[in-house]
């Protein structure tokens, strides 16, 4: 097994495919491994392969995750009505958020916000509050009840998860 993950390195190394590990501990006060770190540090790569192992270390459970993956995040300057692979992709991540948050208010998607602010947001990248009071249809309601996990959203999906 090592002698294939070595082989696979090598090949993709090649290729300049970029790697990452991540050890996920068990929580003992959720009984979950929090899946959150992969699912943010994924927010803006596509994985094409990934490998997973099971650890003990002193009684305490771990998951460790190897990725290889792309960045997707090259801007695409063809058309300004079309968008990028990256923008695609927040695009879908934004679609995903909004359609949880729609189900758990018992609402249609669009009363969390219609697809032309979500375009917006793809678009203007709003990095604060303030930013995102700029976009049309973001007033202090659904910015009190959701900018928060927008802004978050956008950040992680970008890299910039720390100000």
């Amino acid at each position: 097994k090592i002698l294939g993950f070595l082989l696979f390195y090598i090949l993709e190394f090649l290729n300049f495919m970029l790697f990452k590990f991540l050890t996920l501990p068990f929580d003992k006060k959720t009984e979950t491994f929090d899946e959150e770190e992969v699912n943010n540090f994924l927010v803006n790569k596509k994985l094409n392969h990934y490998e997973v192992e099971f650890f003990l270390n002193e009684k305490n459970a771990y998951w460790t995750v190897f990725m290889a993956y792309e960045v997707i995040l090259e801007k695409d300057h063809k058309n300004d009505l079309q968008f990028s692979e990256a923008e695609n992709l927040l695009r879908d991540k934004l679609r995903e958020w909004r359609k949880e948050q729609a189900d758990q208010a018992g609402v249609p998607v669009y009363i969390i916000f219609a697809n032309e602010q979500m375009n917006a947001i793809v678009r203007r990248r709003p990095a604060s509050l303030e930013a995102l009071k700029q976009i049309r249809g973001f007033g202090k309601k659904k910015i009190d009840r959701y900018g928060k996990e927008i802004i978050e959203l956008v950040k992680n999906f970008y890299g910039d998860n720390h100000e």
